[in-house]
């Protein structure tokens, strides 16, 4: 009788930690490969605008330094290369947060400021626009 009565309470701790049968149900959204590559390469290509930017500005400082006029133009042409490469690199940046924007319904969920309230007046077929401000 000492055996089985020491077996118990394992019993229940064993089935307490044992994992359940019943089918795992997610609670999150999965996410897909393209939306992680749109999320996260949004940084990836804005920290690549800064770092063109900061290599332009070193090249435009070589430039100025230079006491060559054709050394000059060199870095000057160097500088416009990393230059347009930030401009473009900033375009990707713009176009991936306005993608991962498309994922998210309602908007961002940290949105520090929005006051416009738009709503449709089925009644005239008009518009409502107001502005809520809270104190």
């Amino acid at each position: 009788m000492m055996r089985r009565a020491s077996a118990v309470p394992l019993l229940a701790l064993a089935l307490a930690l044992a994992p359940s049968v019943a089918p795992a149900q997610h609670t999150l959204p999965r996410r897909s490969f393209t939306r992680g590559l749109v999320h996260y390469g949004k940084w990836a290509t804005g920290a690549a605008t800064v770092a063109f930017t900061v290599m332009a500005a070193h090249e435009h400082a070589r430039s100025n330094q230079a006491s060559d006029v054709q050394q000059s133009a060199y870095y000057d042409r160097r500088a416009r290369a990393r230059i347009l490469a930030a401009q473009t690199s900033l375009l990707a940046t713009a176009a991936l947060v306005l993608l991962d924007l498309r994922h998210q319904p309602g908007g961002p969920g940290n949105k520090p400021f929005a006051p416009l309230e738009v709503s449709g007046d089925t009644a005239t077929g008009g518009v409502r626009l107001g502005v809520r401000l809270a104190f």
